[in-house]
């Protein structure tokens, strides 16, 4: 089991572009809203962070066909990759904005 416990509904809002997780762990039932990050995003981030689509997908902890797939919109990646992919943008020091553009996060 990982540190949030087993998946147990996963609700995607694609007209505002949000994700809610629901996962199950021994102690509690925990929500995770995320904001579904665009593959414009991405490759900005990348950018800002001077990251090859490689190093994105070992941070991530994803193949480098997803990175690729997703950026260049060739086909739809899971919910959890795109959330993996964030995740690993966000923990490098980008902030993303209202769901249109990307910065670097103040320290």
């Amino acid at each position: 089991m990982d540190h949030f416990g087993h998946l147990v509904a996963l609700v995607i809002d694609i007209r505002y572009q949000h994700f809610l997780l629901i996962y199950h762990t021994p102690f509690a039932c925990q929500q995770k809203m995320l904001i579904a990050m665009k593959p414009s995003q991405c490759r900005a981030a990348r950018a800002l962070l001077d990251w090859t689509q490689p190093q994105l997908a070992t941070a991530a902890g994803l193949g480098l066909s997803t990175v690729v797939d997703f950026e260049k919109e060739r086909r739809a990646v899971s919910a959890e990759a795109t959330a993996a992919m964030r995740a690993a943008l966000e923990a490098a020091g980008i902030e993303f904005i209202n769901g249109t553009g990307v910065k670097m996060a103040r320290p």
